[in-house]
């Protein structure tokens, strides 16, 4: 007897609540064997894709969901981040301003939103996140601070990281670069890119990949200030922020893989 879709909905949906993407995904396959014009399936088995990293899977599946239910707002919202991600922005603006002739998504408007703040329009940025935000509060308001105020903030977080960290960087071992956005060229480095929304960016061979005859560039860390300021709701938040991107990178130039990160204690 087939499994009512509602069903296998709530099961997929139950598993992304728990962080269990590869058993979301599992279930979501099988899902979509027994109900292949469903699009729902395909968008919950792209979310459970985007939290496994693979994007192209996920853009994929919300394709082929928006091709089942071109007027649904929420997938064309979910598939207008995706794009944006992929540093697909011409194909982000197009999917975003079609889910919001439908509906009033959060999701579509702070895609326009960082858009806006790509091309420099900051004052549109910042009323189109503020109109994000009153749709649901999980968009916050960007705090933003001068250039030279977030430089000091920066200082002070490298202040409150652990000795050895806080000495590659006082050392100049690793210089950290203050960057408004991170440039499209940085974000093609990699296959798939870099997301555009990304807080910062270690640049350089690892400690212990190092050989004697390496040839490299210096190792840097680059902070994307209007990044930050998404995730800031105050200067204090902004500087634990810095504090937990600088402090994350740094350990990516000291070698440690993501589990050992979380097993270092930053307070």
């Amino acid at each position: 007897m087939e499994r009512p879709l509602d069903e296998w909905i709530e099961a997929i949906e139950e598993k992304l609540d728990e962080d269990r993407p590869e058993d979301a995904l599992r279930l979501a396959e099988k899902g979509v064997r027994e109900y292949p014009e469903s699009a729902d399936l395909l968008a919950l088995g792209g979310d459970a894709l985007w939290a496994l990293g693979e994007v192209r899977g996920a853009s994929d599946a919300y394709e082929k969901a928006v091709a089942l239910v071109p007027d649904g707002a929420d997938l064309l919202a979910g598939l207008a981040r995706i794009r944006f991600s992929l540093c697909d922005f011409f194909g982000a603006r197009r999917h975003a301003k079609d889910a919001l002739r439908l509906e009033e998504r959060p999701e579509a408007v702070d895609v326009l939103s960082r858009l806006a703040e790509r091309s420099g329009r900051m004052e549109e940025a910042d009323r189109l996140a503020a109109r994000a935000h009153r749709i649901d509060s999980f968009y916050s308001i960007p705090h933003r601070i001068p250039e030279e105020e977030f430089r000091q903030v920066v200082e002070e977080a490298v202040d409150a990281l652990p000795d050895r960290f806080r000495d590659a960087v006082r050392n100049k071992n690793v210089a950290i670069l203050v960057e408004a956005i991170p440039a499209e060229a940085i974000l093609l480095e990699e296959d798939p890119p870099f997301d555009p929304a990304i807080l910062g960016l270690y640049r350089g061979i690892p400690l212990p990949e190092r050989t004697s005859d390496s040839q490299r560039e210096p190792d840097t860390i680059h902070l994307f200030r209007h990044n930050l300021e998404r995730v800031a709701g105050s200067r204090q938040e902004l500087l634990r922020e810095i504090a937990i991107t600088v402090y994350h990178e740094l350990g990516h130039f000291f070698g440690c893989d993501e589990e050992e990160l979380e097993e270092l204690d930053l307070d």
